[in-house]
């Protein structure tokens, strides 16, 4: 077997999330759903007033 092939087994896939500053990456492992429901609101409270249309930028990734 290959080194490239060998490598391939440990290839970890990533998630792709857009380059926009309203994005809000939760991690929600160990927060209850109220908890994950709070932060959400506040996240959505907090950034409201800049929220723009959707433009060219969303269809760029980190």
């Amino acid at each position: 077997m290959t080194n490239a092939k060998l490598r391939s087994f440990y290839v970890t896939d990533k998630l792709q999330y857009p380059n926009v500053p309203e994005l809000l990456a939760l991690d929600v492992t160990y927060l209850t759903p109220q908890e994950a429901a709070a932060r959400i609101d506040n996240h959505v409270r907090s950034i409201s007033a800049a929220l723009q249309p959707a433009s060219k930028l969303y269809l760029q990734l980190r």
